[in-house]
């Protein structure tokens, strides 16, 4: 162990347990320090209730996440220049009922008092290591907070910083999207930023990694919004990872850009726990194994993509949540594997007069997923909207055609369709395994079907034993 460290006092562990059960934090308002009666060799307690001799007491600075082990919270203590003729041996962090929170050793270090003729500000950082840091936080009055010169410095840097655009490729800013992204990661930003890739082919040879994303504004990364076949971010590596990754990013779109797989074992776009927008009609992917996969929390909102030569155009899973509109979705011609929209495990799809053609399964929704589907054009797929393992589907003036099932609803799922139209599909409407369907203002738009429904209609509602409803 380092000869200064901080320990959590008894108390301290007593009030984050309470914490714990609770579900309220603990607000942490003062530090203190001391210089420990002059003892260098004193060490901290657990059972402390107060520093051995305390010299002077002020409100928390900061409360702040190290930037290297996210597991330790630092609280910064301001001392001005007119405190001091004493030497700091101690510390300690004080919460809002004034409990000795946290305690730690200090190496000796002399305070000179304004009237020494010596003027010199002092900052005291104590760490605390915790493994839930959200069981803490800190309890301040903004009036009282005095800002360190350098703190304020920081600042004004960071607001005089101008630049709001950063170019990539040839005779530009960086050469390559990764290194742009590696300029800001973990930077503030105060105005939104665009990452404007110039037109060509700019090969992609090992993954990229969009994550430790810049605090403050939005990320746009952008092309050609008229064109976006003239920028092309073409994966050359073998390897499987997903061409770009965005991981924990909460603002961030793209435009103007065509992202091209060599193979089909990538990933275009994987979204893990941030948001994403794309807008303009400007986003093209080809293939690729996945053209967009949302996972943990992710969202996004996109007017305008074009999904070819894939074996699966979106697969959402773990609560997230997908807003399309103007989707197109074109499979691989190895048909038996490919599903144009997959959403399960609590995900939620939403989508808007978009088409999907030449898939597996056009729509797919398994393990509690949910998907809404309105003016859908879905064709030539094996079936074109199915739902199983307790997963529901809304669907409104979709227009199916040659399709083996249109609709297929298995294993307690849910079905609500109306003002659907089925035309040269072998199956309409098909329910099995305790699964439901309800159809409104359809039974005179299937035309040129092989078998319209199945299981026979149910003229009651309320049959959920593999039951066809029209009210």
């Amino acid at each position: 162990m380092s000869n200064y460290y901080s320990i959590i006092t008894e108390r301290g562990l007593e009030k984050l347990a309470w914490s714990k059960a609770n579900g309220k934090a603990v607000r942490l308002k003062t530090i203190a320090i001391g210089d420990a009666a002059g003892n260098d060799d004193a060490l901290p307690s657990g059972n402390q209730s107060a520093l051995i001799r305390e010299v002077y007491r002020a409100e928390i600075n900061r409360l702040f996440q190290h930037e290297q082990d996210t597991n330790i919270l630092v609280a910064e203590l301001h001392i001005p220049s007119n405190v001091g003729g004493f030497i700091i041996r101690e510390a300690g962090i004080f919460d809002e009922d004034g409990e000795l929170f946290a305690v730690g050793r200090y190496p000796a270090t002399v305070k000179p008092n304004l009237s020494d003729g010596i003027a010199r500000e002092e900052i005291v950082q104590l760490a605390i290591a915790h493994s839930n840091n959200s069981q803490i936080e800190l309890k301040i009055d903004p009036s009282i907070v005095m800002a360190s010169r350098q703190y304020v410095n920081n600042k004004l840097l960071d607001v005089s910083e101008p630049k709001i655009l950063i170019t990539v490729g040839q005779d530009a800013d960086f050469k390559d999207l990764q290194a742009a992204w590696d300029s800001i990661k973990g930077k503030r930003l105060n105005n939104p930023l665009t990452i404007q890739i110039k037109p060509g082919t700019h090969e992609i040879a090992t993954p990229i990694n969009l994550s430790n994303p810049p605090i403050g504004s939005s990320i746009h990364i952008t092309g050609d919004t008229n064109n976006p076949d003239n920028v092309v971010l073409y994966a050359t590596y073998s390897t499987n990872h997903p061409i770009i990754y965005i991981q924990d990013v909460p603002a961030i779109s793209f435009s103007g850009v065509t992202i091209k797989g060599n193979d089909y074992e990538k990933t275009a776009l994987h979204l893990f726990n941030s948001k994403m927008t794309a807008a303009n009609q400007s986003l093209k992917i080809s293939k690729v194994r996945i053209g967009l996969y949302l996972t943990f929390n992710s969202s996004t909102i996109f007017d305008g993509m074009t999904i070819s030569d894939c074996v699966i155009g979106v697969y959402n899973d773990f609560n997230s949540v997908v807003h399309a509109r103007n989707l197109h979705i074109t499979c691989n011609d190895n048909k038996e594997s490919c599903i144009g929209i997959s959403s399960v495990l609590g995900g939620i799809v939403y989508v808007n007069n978009s088409t999907i053609t030449n898939a597996y399964r056009g729509i797919n929704t398994s393990s509690q997923g949910l998907m809404y589907l309105f003016n859908m054009s879905i064709s030539h797929c094996d079936i074109a909207v199915f739902s199983s393992v307790k997963s529901n589907i809304w669907s409104t003036q979709s227009k199916i055609n040659h399709c083996k099932w249109a609709f297929y609803c298995s294993d307690n799922s849910y079905g609500h369709f109306s003002e659907s139209e089925v035309d040269n599909c072998e199956n309409g409407y098909f329910a099995t395994l305790q699964s439901f369907i309800r159809a409104e203002s359809t039974s005179n738009k299937i035309t040129n079907c092989q078998t319209p429904y199945s299981p026979p209609l149910s003229t009651t509602p309320g049959n959920y034993n593999s039951q066809i409803y029209w009210s």
